[in-house]
């Protein structure tokens, strides 16, 4: 296949796809095409892996390639891919972990596009964004889901009832999300957009972190019945998937693998410097949330 019948089917892909097709300008269109890069695999060579951050898009040129979950001994097939199909939309667009890995099935060659990109499109573009939202919610949902510490290594499916019963939220710059010493009743994965976490010391306020796409939080409170330990403000436009405490403690009842993982995190947390700030410290601390968490969890059977 030539330069120019490589150039071809990805414009070609660009116009055909189902949300770049028709909300793209033709000079955006060919903005992107100006600066990707053109890459070939080896069959079984990895194009990408499940959970890393590595926000590229792709356009299959030439080849197929293999999309999977799991790792070795878990290994499920998901589907393949080949000429003119495209990959990676959700992770460019919105940072997020990648849901699976995708290996190369035999010789391909594809159009890499950075994630910068698009994230500056996204910006400039709300009918763009909007768009992707409401095409790849439920697969938007699952990304985000599966970049939660505690929900990761779930077998496929396991996640299907959290899915149907989470929440999009948008979250407007400088509205705040959760206010310390509120009781939580809902956690938290970030999207789209970042926001700023303070808490309150000696009547100061004191800012302790910028979180991002693929960060969670509110878990701890809606486990434990504990007050919000830190306000979180949203410092751009935010997208994010809330999880209503009653919906969470119901999934955890029924995985039990989950709540061996948040017992797990509790230990954890009393040797980490960021839980401290959100004073989490002692040993006796420790050992009575995760009672709290049990005596909650079991109150939910």
């Amino acid at each position: 296949m030539t330069v120019d019948n490589l150039v071809k089917t990805a414009t070609d892909t660009l116009a055909g796809h189902v949300i770049f097709g028709s909300l793209l300008k033709t000079e955006e269109k060919q903005y992107l095409m100006e600066r990707g890069v053109v890459r070939s695999f080896s069959t079984g060579q990895v194009i990408c892996r499940q959970h890393e951050r590595e926000p590229n898009l792709y356009i299959i040129l030439l080849g197929e390639v293999e999309v999977s979950e799991g790792g070795k001994n878990n290994k499920l097939v998901l589907a393949h891919l080949g000429k003119g199909e495209v990959f990676g939309e959700i992770s460019a667009l919105f940072r997020m972990p990648r849901i699976s890995s995708v290996l190369a099935a035999k010789p391909t060659v594809v159009l890499e596009i950075a994630g910068d990109i698009f994230e500056e499109m996204l910006e400039h573009n709300q009918a763009l964004r909007n768009a992707i939202i409401q095409r790849f919610g439920d697969r938007l949902i699952e990304t985000a889901l599966r970049s939660v510490s505690f929900l990761r290594y779930l077998p496929a499916g396991s996640l299907t009832k959290l899915i149907q019963e989470a929440a999009l939220v948008s979250i407007a710059p400088g509205n705040t999300i959760v206010n310390e010493g509120e009781p939580g009743d809902a956690m938290f994965v970030i999207v789209h957009g970042a926001a700023k976490v303070l808490h309150i010391l000696d009547e100061q306020t004191l800012p302790l972190a910028i979180i991002g796409p693929g960060d969670y939080f509110g878990e701890w409170s809606v486990m434990t019945g504990a007050p919000r330990t830190a306000t979180v403000t949203a410092l751009s436009h935010i997208e994010a998937i809330r999880i209503e405490r009653e919906t969470l403690l119901n999934f955890i009842q029924h995985n039990p693998d989950v709540r061996d993982r948040l017992d797990q995190i509790a230990h954890n947390r009393n040797n980490d410097d960021y839980a401290k700030d959100f004073n989490i410290g002692t040993d006796d601390h420790t050992q009575q949330s995760i009672e709290n968490i049990n005596s909650i969890l079991d109150k939910n059977k």
